[in-house]
């Protein structure tokens, strides 16, 4: 293996950014080369300091804060490189952000055992520095309630009581810190409605945690998911495992947003008599705040606290912390799919003892229309370049709102640069798809490959969010993957198909041969009707005009109409004049009737349809289940079966177009007639 080199940006902890200094190392090197490296070049910060005692940190630092002291305990966006024999290469990627640095911390010097009397003290009781939980107990007044036999329990106490034993464990929380301000939110809204509440704001100009802004859009998943976590983890000790749930999906949806939101919700809701402690495990390393209700916040590392984890009554919420704890308290894990299979984080735990994993959705337009309409720092970017890079990059308000923020709100001009710095990422990414064999790790959604893959596919619930299946980040992510896809990776993809039958990306690969071939044209296949099984053919013609829509265009004949969306609710290609192609691998696929039904309306009035005549809604699936493909039931509303189909439905009449991977992947036709690839 050719042996790069990286140059890293290493920052020692409390100074600013721009007295950063550079380490160049070969990207084989390990966490303690680097440790050694370090220490070498600044002799004079470290000299006396054993490299093995030095804390590594990898961490994102905006260039706002260029000029700022940086404190590591403060950053939201930071991991901690725990593992000394890790490979550097496996921790910066060739796409590795240009605001990474590495942050270099001193070890901490080991606590005096003394005792110190207060004599400011107003209860004029000896204080001492407190080393044990029962010390902190003997604090509280709490001693009598909460030791038995000479050991603390805590489960004695109720949740007022616990909150009381907090305000003696850790530190204090400062007005200013960014987490103070869930607090203050969640008292500010005690007497809204949040099933109503599409908008929270800080009661001050402090920003939230994890957000970065005053301003929080609370998407309906968010309101769905609270309500779903709160019924679904009850007090039961047998249901153990219902009381945990992973939140995961595509980076950068709002997955830690969510426990934000969470957070506050669940303070703002509760009563002052019986005030819920909330662990908030923060991203990257040990440290975490923890809630008493709205009136108590403390600050430590998670093993301060760990006697509160041991409590069912407890809510421990876990935004991507390498080393999440299996406990008793009820537990919210966020975490992409980098950090569920990471090499650098522990996660097989939580893979064999979580069994409820919930998929959140990528954002839709008009989702990020309404965050972009109510956010301030949004409005930077107009609605006009929200959509183009929305068309670019998919449904990521990291890279469609955010990202473009930072930029716009420095410089409101702009616009070629914001676009720049938000799709750097998925030209990198479509440059290692040319080698057909990384193209095939990211199909396969190899943990190497998570942190560039996401950038192309997306991860797209099922209805009941315990699954996914990926599709492209959008339509221009697809054309430029198959653009870019030659004779190897098509016979790869191929071969990968009749393989693996039951691979998250299966779809996909096969949505992506279909429309490859049919942007081919000068093919023919075979179709038969699903209700009587009579067999006919259709024909595309030869390298058929591409009209890429994203409202219902006016008709045109003999172009190919592909939707800008990804994961249309309808189609995945149109032909003119009347056929409705909808590509699929699986034998089920239930159909939303009022959505389809709004869909029929739209291609009435541009004239693909006469109202007299039947739609055709074709399937186009592999051959495996083409004989055994039925018609698929329309759903109602309510997502039941109709009794009766409505009028308009009942005026469409469904097909299966039979595409044969076998003698394709051998370079013959995948239908009667036409080119492999």
């Amino acid at each position: 293996m050719v042996d790069n080199h990286l140059t890293l940006f290493c920052l020692v902890n409390g100074e600013a950014a721009s007295n950063a200094f550079t380490i160049k190392t070969p990207s084989s090197n390990t966490v303690y080369d680097l440790k050694e490296l370090i220490k070498a070049k600044k002799t004079n910060d470290f000299g006396a300091v054993d490299a093995n005692k030095l804390t590594l940190w990898r961490a994102f630092i905006p260039d706002d804060s260029l000029h700022s002291a940086i404190i590591v305990n403060a950053l939201d966006d930071k991991t901690e490189l725990r593992n000394p024999w890790t490979r550097l290469f496996k921790l910066f990627p060739e796409s590795s952000d240009d605001n990474t640095y590495i942050i270099i911390q001193r070890p901490t010097p080991a606590p005096k055992r003394d005792y110190d009397e207060d004599a400011e003290s107003s209860s004029k009781r000896k204080r001492f520095v407190m080393y044990t939980l029962k010390d902190k107990i003997e604090a509280a007044d709490l001693t009598e309630k909460a030791v038995v036999d000479g050991l603390s329990d805590l489960s004695r106490l109720d949740n007022k009581e616990r909150a009381s034993l907090l305000e003696f464990i850790g530190q204090e929380v400062d007005r200013t810190d960014t987490f103070d301000s869930l607090s203050s939110t969640a008292r500010a809204c005690r007497d809204l409605s949040f099933q109503e509440l599409d908008l929270i704001s800080t009661p001050s100009s402090t920003r939230l945690p994890v957000v970065g802004a005053e301003d929080l859009y609370v998407r309906q998943a968010y309101k769905d998911l609270y309500s779903e976590i709160t019924w679904k983890f009850p007090d039961s000790p047998r249901n153990r495992g219902w009381r945990r749930v992973v939140v995961t999906g595509t980076s950068g949806i709002g997955k830690s947003v969510f426990l934000v939101y969470f957070t506050i919700r669940l303070l703002a809701t509760s009563l002052d008599d019986n005030p819920p402690i909330v662990i908030f495990h923060k991203n990257g390393g040990s440290k975490c705040y923890v809630y008493g209700g709205v009136s108590t916040l403390r600050y430590g590392d998670i093993e301060d606290f760990r006697p509160f984890l041991g409590l069912r009554e407890t809510w421990y919420l876990v935004d991507s912390s390498p080393n999440p704890q299996l406990v008793e308290a009820r537990t919210v894990i966020s975490a992409s799919p980098k950090t569920l299979y990471s090499e650098m984080n522990q996660y097989q735990e939580i893979d064999k003892r979580v069994p409820w994993r919930y998929y959140m959705a990528p954002w839709v337009l008009e989702e990020l229309e309404r965050c972009r309409g109510d956010i301030r720092d949004f409005q930077a970017v107009t609605k006009e370049f929200m959509e183009e890079l929305y068309d670019l990059v998919g449904g990521v308000p990291r890279y469609v709102l955010e990202k473009p923020k930072d930029i716009l709100s420095f410089d409101p001009d702009d616009y070629a640069g914001a676009k720049k710095r938000v799709y750097e990422y998925v030209r990198l990414a479509i440059d290692f798809v040319k080698d057909p064999l990384k193209m095939m790790q990211y199909f396969r959604q190899v943990s190497d490959s998570l942190e560039v893959s996401g950038h192309l596919l997306h991860r797209w619930p099922s209805d009941d969010h315990n699954d996914f299946h990926l599709e492209w980040a959008s339509s221009h992510v697809a054309e430029e993957v198959s653009k870019s896809l030659h004779d190897a990776a098509w016979k790869l993809i191929l071969e990968s198909l009749i393989t693996d039958t039951d691979g998250a990306a299966r779809e996909v690969m096969f949505k992506t041969y279909v429309r490859h071939i049919f942007r081919k044209g000068g093919c023919e296949f075979q179709v038969k009707d699903l209700q009587d099984g009579t067999v006919t053919t259709l024909e595309i013609p030869p390298s058929p005009r591409v009209e890429w829509f994203k409202e219902i265009p006016a008709l045109s004949a003999g172009a190919l109409h592909i939707p800008k969306q990804c994961n249309h609710a309808c189609v995945d290609l149109l032909l003119a004049s009347r056929h409705l192609l909808k590509v699929t691998v699986y034998q089920k696929l239930d159909i939303k009737g009022p959505t389809f039904s709004t869909f029929l309306d739209s291609l009435i009035r541009q004239n693909w349809i006469n109202p007299s005549d039947e739609a055709l809604l074709i399937f186009v699936v592999p051959s495996e289940i083409y004989d055994g493909f039925r018609a698929q039931k329309y759903l109602n509303s309510d997502g039941n079966v109709y009794e009766r189909d409505p009028q308009q439905l009942q005026r469409v009449k469904q097909l299966a177009l039979k595409i044969d991977l076998n003698p394709a992947s051998t370079g013959q036709s995948p239908g009667i007639r036409g080119s492999a690839y």
